[in-house]
């Protein structure tokens, strides 16, 4: 049976998906506290000395800008290491001008040279991590993906739309996905403009209570907070719904918009560049954020020539789970493991 020693947040939706994908082999899943920073340093020297001299046939690592940095502390030895790095860990540290950036970025560069196979999400973060001189070679972009055969299964048993359109947005509170700026132009439309939009999302609790109280505050029916749902509650939104927002002002190749594509209802994305993905290309209506005034003229032009699109179906098999979990034990060589975790 494989070792695989497991190195992120061990509850994470990510990392739990990839961990399916080592199904029939030894897990050793390794994880630090996120409410008390000041006890990893305990705990790293707790796991460095546990593992010290151990060997495994694969280390799986998780988000290069906290784990992956940590990992090269560990004195364990591995056949095979794979790091899997995320939108934020480009994103959230390694911008321009945010402060220690360079330092950040020298950092991170140098953890990823070690690791045998850099697992990204886009094609974007391909290239700026070949920008910064981490080898093509080492590269593998490959999201875990999406259940295509479920969301497909549910659309045909619910393929009603709502009338009046009904918008959802799928995105979480943290302050990057502009949840205020969407309430805002949305309710900025004019009282002859029927629709329903739903807030969907999970944060931290202040993070809820404040979106929750926003939207309370705009007094405007057609706006409702939802708040956190589980996935095929997600799924049951989405397949009926007409509309789905996304507007982060930086983002990676996001899962939940892969998702709401493939349950069939219109993608309304900010216009940044991470959606300029090939999977996008013809397949999302663009809206601008450089103010919400434009933003609703632009939803009042929707809902005006509602269902008046010509886009493209989006090609999603890339990204089916069923099809990359094949691919991924191949290249790893766990294809053999097939007993039960």
């Amino acid at each position: 049976m494989k070792k695989i020693m497991i190195f992120g947040p061990g509850m994470h939706e990510h990392v739990l998906k990839w961990n399916s994908f080592y199904h029939g082999c030894s897990l050793d899943v390794n994880s630090l506290d996120h409410v008390n920073k000041y006890k990893n340093l305990y705990k790293i020297f707790y796991i460095a000395l546990k593992k010290f001299g151990r060997r495994y046939d694969i280390s799986h690592v998780h988000f290069a800008s906290s784990y992956g940095l940590l990992y090269w502390l560990i004195p364990c030895f591995s056949n095979l290491s794979i790091i899997s790095i995320w939108g934020t860990d480009i994103n959230r540290f390694v911008r321009p001008r945010k402060r220690y950036a360079k330092l950040w970025k020298v950092l991170i560069l140098t953890s990823l040279k070690k690791f045998d196979i850099v697992n990204v999400p886009s094609e974007r973060i391909k290239k700026i991590l070949i920008s910064w001189g981490v080898s093509p070679d080492s590269i593998l972009v490959m999201q875990y993906g999406i259940d295509l055969s479920h969301i497909e299964t549910i659309k045909g048993n619910r393929n009603k739309k709502y009338n009046p359109p009904r918008f959802v947005s799928i995105r979480n509170f943290s302050e990057i996905y502009n949840i205020r700026y969407l309430v805002d132009a949305f309710s900025d439309l004019s009282q002859k403009f029927s629709f329903e939009l739903l807030v969907l999302g999970c944060g931290s609790r202040s993070e809820v209570l404040e979106i929750e109280e926003y939207i309370e505050n705009r007094y405007d029916p057609r706006i409702k907070f939802i708040g956190c749902l589980g996935r095929q509650e997600f799924y049951d939104e989405l397949v009926q719904a007409n509309y789905f927002v996304s507007i982060p002002r930086t983002d990676g190749l996001s899962l939940a918009v892969l998702e709401a594509l493939a349950c069939g209802s219109v993608g309304i994305v900010s216009d940044i560049e991470a959606y300029d993905e090939s999977v996008f290309n013809g397949a999302v209506v663009k809206v601008p954020l450089n103010n919400s005034s434009e933003f609703s003229k632009k939803i009042s032009k929707i809902l005006t020539n509602r269902g008046d699109f010509d886009l493209k179906t989006p090609l999603l098999e890339e990204y089916d789970m069923s099809k990359n979990m094949k691919k991924f034990r191949s290249i790893t060589g766990v294809e053999g493991c097939h007993e039960s975790l």
